[in-house]
């Protein structure tokens, strides 16, 4: 199965205004099924362990899980104190339209997980500032840190060290487990994807540069040069 996240324009009748709401496509083979999240506007990161264990985040700190045939969403007083904090997560557009806040602690752009460990989230990197990281484990969400900049791409490994990227450090790629930080001395900007295939095998797009990671250090993989 395939999964993808997104947005949708909708017209509502009680607003002058076009909306949006989150959309999940689900592709099995020659046939696909969207669900609509009407109560936020846009889902911007999925990742799944098994095609019924698969998680979505979004917009006012959105998180939904997939059993494999419904999708539930997931809250805790952690996520509610953050929308409490920062007034529900929506700002008045004027003539009493709220509208969702994309920006900083209120939008989770990146996900990943792996069986056994649990899922991370980090929130949106623009403005890059009051990000958030969180942890969904046994039907629990909780803040493992709370700093600016750290908003870039996650990716876990097989062994549950969480990967990524903080735009605020001299060395911006880290690795993570247990909620201790570990940055590594190789400089990388702008890191806009972090992928593996285990924990040898890690990539990083930083466009025109991808950095590889071979479970000891990082190097420069590829440098793509445009032809003139």
């Amino acid at each position: 199965q395939i999964f993808i996240v997104g947005s949708e324009e909708v017209q509502r009748p009680d607003s002058k205004w076009p909306d949006y709401q989150g959309i999940i496509l689900v592709i099995k083979g020659e046939k696909t099924e969207q669900y609509n999240f009407q109560e936020i506007d846009a889902l911007y990161g999925v990742w799944g362990n098994r095609d019924d264990d698969v998680i979505a985040v979004g917009e006012e700190l959105a998180i939904y899980k997939y059993d494999g045939h419904t999708w539930e969403k997931v809250d805790g007083k952690v996520t509610q104190n953050i929308r409490k904090k920062h007034h529900n997560c929506k700002w008045d557009a004027g003539d009493g339209d709220m509208i969702s806040e994309s920006s900083g602690f209120c939008t989770l752009i990146h996900v990943a997980g792996h069986e056994g460990y649990g899922y991370y989230f980090s929130s949106d990197r623009f403005p890059q500032k009051e990000c958030i990281m969180l942890r969904y484990f046994n039907d629990k969400i909780s803040l493992v840190k709370r700093e600016e900049y750290l908003c870039g791409p996650i990716w876990m490994d097989e062994e549950g060290t969480l990967y990524g990227y903080n735009n605020a450090e001299k060395f911006k790629l880290f690795s993570m487990k247990a909620k201790k930080f570990n940055y590594f001395k190789f400089p990388l900007s702008d890191t806009v994807s972090i992928k593996g295939l285990d924990s040898k095998n890690i990539y990083a797009l930083s466009p025109p540069k991808i950095a590889k990671y071979d479970g000891m250090k990082w190097t420069e993989w590829y440098n793509y040069k445009p032809v003139p």
